[in-house]
Order: C-alpha cells, then structure tokens, then sequence
C-alpha cells in the first residue's frame, strides 16, 4: 500500500511538472530538441515567442511615442510661454507697470486714465498668473533626478502644474468647464444666502440713502467675514480656497479690484460694440449664468456705480443673476 501511495504521488508531481514546462516552454524555448522531448512542435514555440516579442516591441515603441509628443507639446508650451512674457514686458516698457488697485482710472476730466486696454490689462494679468502657476513646476526641475520626470508630472495635473501655453484645445476645454462647473457649485449657497435680494431691487437701493445702509448690512466687508464664507466667496471667483485667511482674502481683494479695472475700461470702450465672443468670456470670468449683452450691461452699471472698488458687493454680485 504504501509503495502504491508512494507512486500515484511521483506520477502526479510529474505530470504537474511536465505542464509547467510546456507553459514555460511555450513563451521561451528555442530549442527544437527539447521541444520535441516535451511534446510540443518547435513551429508553434517559435510562433509564440515572436509573438510575444512583437508585443513588448509594439509597447515599447508606443510608450515612446507618447514620451516623445509629450515632450513636444511640452517644448511648445515653453515658446509660447516666453512669447507671451516678452510680449508682456514690451507692453510695460511701452506703458509703464500695471497698477491694478481699487480707484476707478478716472482723471479730472471724467476720461480714463489708464494708459493701457482692456485687452492688454487681461493678457499682463493672465500671463502674471501663469507665471506663478508655473513655479512648483519649475521647482520641480530645480531638484536632482526629479527633473528628469518633471514634465510627466506635470503633465499628469495640468490643471495645477501646467499653464494655459501647454494645454490643447481639447483639454483646455475640458478644464474651463471643470472649472465653471466647480464655481457654479459655490455659487448656490450663496444665492440661497441672499434670499429675495434681486439685481432690481438693488439698483433702486443705491440710488437712495436707506439703500445705502441696507447695502452695508447685506454685504458685509471682507475683513468681517468668517473664514468659511470667505472660502465660499474665493470659490466662486476661481481664487484657492486653501489658502490662510488674511492670504485668502488679500488675494480676492486682488482679483476684484482687476475685475473693477476691466468693468470701468469696458465701459469706455462701449459694451454694446464687443463680439460675442467676448461676451462668452465676460460672463464664464465673472461667473455668471446667463450669456447676453444684458447681462454684461447690467453688470457694468452696478460694478462702476462706484469710483472706489465695491469689493464686498462685486463679491456677492454673481449671486444676483439669476
């Protein structure tokens, strides 16, 4: 019995490693000998092994590919991104530096005084973003070893370690969607908050002195907001949230006051004679819901009803579209 049991073992250990060496085979013998041996034809290890060879030579080169339109798109995007500061320098050499504070660009006379336009004022502030957006980046490229893998780092977040330069038409439409879509979210509670308070009834408030006081209580001053509100009000206008709060709100008080300088040199240059084009990206960087002139002449009256920025009143303004 047990010389039986003793067999039955061998002879299953090996039928079990002669299966093993014809998978093993099957991917890496060369030998038609051994082949022959293991009862598997040499034609059909030698088909397979091409095959798998074919395989790894196929990913590998298309591994390649990808490095190398990566790096292209990558190269490009550092052209355009030096064009775009030497363009930027030319204009401040031209005009002096932009000052971007909250006094309306008014002289003595009523006529703006700011000697750049509005699209400049948008391209210097836009290409100052992307230079700061670039920084970790940057950094990145600083470290030892790390540099090497910078650019597919940053490739896998475009949105946070790439500039506007190194995106394709189709990714950039996909991140500014992602991007108004996450401000429109921030934007409910604060239309909740707000209540019955309308862009109507609003004008007809700061055309009167109880208006006034209403106007103070309804939209408080940023330094007297709690942080959550103020991470509230940064989301709506694109600002990181995760900023400390004197940054945070530094940084929105920042942004409004542009926002107030492109309102008062649009209204010197006319809303009505902007393309509608333009009128798209009015609305998508003011955050607002609707897409008409209307809505950028309504904006334009309430924003420069003031020759001192309203920063807490253009904060909530997006709310009042509905």
């Amino acid at each position: 019995m047990m010389w039986r049991r003793s067999t039955d073992v061998y002879r299953f250990a090996s039928i079990r490693t002669v299966q093993h060496l014809q998978l093993w085979s099957a991917s890496s013998i060369r030998d038609p000998m051994l082949s022959k041996y293991l009862g598997i034809p040499y034609y059909s290890c030698r088909c397979m092994t091409v095959q798998s060879d074919n395989q790894q030579h196929g990913s590998m080169s298309d591994a390649l590919k990808k490095l190398g339109t990566m790096i292209k798109a990558f190269t490009l995007g550092t052209k355009n991104l030096y064009y775009d500061v030497k363009r930027m320098r030319q204009l401040q050499k031209t005009h002096g530096k932009l000052v971007i504070t909250n006094k309306a660009p008014l002289s003595e006379t009523g006529f703006t005084k700011c000697p750049f336009k509005l699209e400049e004022v948008q391209f210097i502030y836009q290409t100052k973003s992307d230079l700061i957006k670039m920084l970790p980046t940057v950094t990145l490229f600083m470290v030892p070893l790390v540099g090497y893998v910078a650019p597919v780092i940053a490739f896998m977040f475009p949105q946070h370690l790439l500039s506007r330069q190194f995106w394709t038409d189709d990714l950039k439409k996909g991140l500014e969607h992602k991007e108004f879509s996450t401000r429109m979210q921030h934007l409910t509670p604060l239309s909740l908050e707000l209540g019955n308070t309308s862009l109507p009834l609003l004008k007809q408030q700061l055309d009167s002195n109880e208006g006034v006081q209403k106007y103070a209580t309804t939209f408080p001053q940023l330094t007297s907001i709690e942080r959550s509100k103020l991470a509230t009000l940064s989301g709506v206008w694109g600002v990181s949230p995760l900023l400390p709060k004197f940054f945070l709100q530094k940084r929105l008080e920042q942004h409004l006051n542009y926002i107030f300088l492109c309102d008062w040199l649009l209204r010197h240059e006319n809303p009505a004679d902007i393309q509608e084009k333009e009128v798209s990206k009015f609305c998508i960087e003011r955050c607002l819901q609707g897409n008409s002139r209307e809505d950028v002449t309504n904006w334009i009256s309430v924003s420069t009803h003031y020759r001192e920025c309203p920063t807490s009143l253009l904060a909530h303004l997006p709310a009042l579209f509905k």
